[in-house]
């Protein structure tokens, strides 16, 4: 793999207004990251990581695929995935279904689905035209559909999407029916969900979503006893990496796909991600990093 830009290697910061983390903000990483891709090509998909590295398939394969779609779930089994990242929210008639947006408006419809009846309604809307007519036939899934239909052939990183203060109970209870309690990992950004979700089943493992980690992050990260912290991809370095480890043994990565111009600026960032030490990430394409013990396999290929 290719050495990271000076700027992605731990230094003490001589910034007096920053404490004990030195946080870059947004401009600086877009300037050194255009100069070092500027420097030249890289090398192509898909990146090497440690086995233990998680390769998490973001919404399904969804850089294929409708995300929360059976297709992008059957294209994330196919290309050897083994976690997938979902998004929950409760329809008015109390089902939980899978849609990061909790509008309708990516998909042409108005109302928020906290209003809208999955059976009837819900059960039938394309999921799939705004990505591509060819997939007219995407339907919205319920987490009951895919605990049922895939089983165990994923770990599910469960976000917590809305606020819905019934949400919890209600993933709670379907996790335990289907006996995912140890196959199973809560996220969100929002710390009043982590909390819920800590009192109702302790035992399952929480993730908290952050757009970086400061000192306030952290000391409620230390409260809700996460196993993960999950920084965006664009903003983590190996000095940040190691500090939030020392509050949570996982750190995961987000969005390295986001706002990705291009396959060189894709290499980039997920080059990011794994040379400042970050345990994981939630990817699009997840042929796009490959296990080092999975490196001869034959049944590696792209969609």
């Amino acid at each position: 793999m290719l050495s990271l830009p000076p700027h992605l290697t731990p230094s003490p910061s001589s910034d007096n207004r920053v404490k004990e983390l030195s946080i870059p903000t947004t401009p600086e990483f877009r300037k050194l990251e255009q100069n070092s891709l500027r420097a030249g090509l890289l090398e192509p998909f898909p990146v090497e990581v440690p086995d233990n590295f998680l390769i998490i398939a973001h919404r399904g394969a969804s850089g294929y695929a409708p995300d929360h779609s059976r297709l992008s779930f059957d294209l994330a089994k196919k290309l050897g995935a083994r976690h997938v990242e979902i998004d929950t929210q409760l329809s008015k008639d109390g089902e939980i279904v899978l849609c990061h947006d909790e509008t309708l408006q990516a998909y042409g419809h108005t109302g928020k689905i906290r209003d809208l009846p999955y059976h009837g309604f819900l059960e039938h809307l394309d999921m799939g035209s705004h990505k591509n007519p060819k997939f007219s036939a995407a339907r919205m899934m319920r987490l009951d559909d895919l605990f049922r239909e895939y089983g165990r052939s994923f770990r599910y990183h469960v976000e917590l999407k809305s606020g819905q203060a019934e949400l919890p109970a209600a993933l709670v209870k379907t996790i335990k029916e289907h006996n995912m309690e140890d196959n199973v990992v809560f996220t969100s950004g929002r710390p009043t969900m982590l909390q819920a979700v800590k009192e109702l089943a302790p035992e399952i493992p929480r993730a908290y979503l952050v757009r970086y980690a400061d000192e306030r992050v952290l000391r409620i990260a230390a409260r809700l006893e996460v196993e993960q912290l999950c920084p965006r991809a664009d903003l983590v370095t190996p000095e940040l990496v190691a500090k939030w480890k020392e509050i949570a043994p996982i750190v995961r990565a987000w969005g390295v796909s986001w706002l990705t111009k291009d396959i060189n600026h894709y290499r980039w960032r997920v080059e990011q991600v794994v040379r400042s030490g970050c345990d994981g990430t939630t990817i699009d394409h997840p042929d796009y990093l490959i296990h080092s013990s999975d490196v001869q396999s034959p049944t590696r290929s792209a969609a």
